[in-house]
């Protein structure tokens, strides 16, 4: 119903239909944030796009759906993004100078922190978008885990298989080094703080990145 409407008012203001879908006046309901994450080898551009009001997607790749620009082991960076009525995105990544890129789309819930990580391993550059999700417990590390390949995991003594792509967890440590091994490599989270949550980016050689669940 609000969807035909934007497109009633539209030529009666003299909008932009993309300015008009969100227009909302000031109200942070419709606006989530995304922690843009770069777990790859490369320097990558990280753009969002709204699906229009009649459920197509809008192109992501077009330089007006840009966010940022992250370079290969940079810290994330957190931006906010408003979805229209349809709350459909495509989230897109696309390599400096390569010819390579990434994306996915989605429904997603408004008000919402969302993380938006880009990865690889050993296979093709890939996305995935999915919520953050922040336990924190007293004096403890609270921690996801996520694996860019196929891997052999032991956390706390007790082993785990993980497929490439697959998220794993919540794991509760009490201490940051010595409890997590990577086929047998051993893996620390010494830079995070106690009674924070943390996802834990790894592949098959190790740790990729740590980032806090917003």
């Amino acid at each position: 119903m609000k969807a035909a409407y934007l497109l009633l008012l539209l030529p009666l203001c003299g909008c932009n239909s993309e300015s008009l879908e969100t227009a909302n006046f000031g109200l942070s309901y419709f606006k989530n944030k995304y922690q843009l994450i770069n777990a790859t080898d490369h320097e990558l551009s990280f753009h969002i796009a709204n699906f229009d009001l009649h459920g197509h997607e809008r192109d992501p790749a077009s330089s007006k759906y840009h966010y940022k620009t992250l370079l290969a082991g940079n810290p994330a960076e957190t931006i906010s993004h408003e979805v229209n009525v349809e709350e459909r995105i495509s989230a897109y990544v696309v390599a400096t100078g390569k010819s390579l890129s990434a994306k996915t789309t989605l429904k997603v819930k408004r008000d919402r922190r969302y993380h938006f990580l880009a990865w690889q391993g050993d296979g093709p550059l890939d996305v995935r978008v999915f919520p953050m999700e922040r336990k924190d417990v007293n004096s403890e590390f609270s921690l996801r885990i996520f694996a860019a390949d196929a891997l052999s995991l032991k956390v706390d003594g007790k082993d785990y298989s993980l497929s490439r792509g697959e998220l794993k967890g919540r794991f509760i440590l009490q201490n940051c080094a010595g409890t997590i091994e990577v086929n047998n490599i051993a893996v620390d989270v010494c830079d995070g703080s106690l009674g924070s949550s943390y996802l834990l980016v790894i592949d098959k050689l190790g740790r990729r990145g740590l980032y806090q669940e917003l």
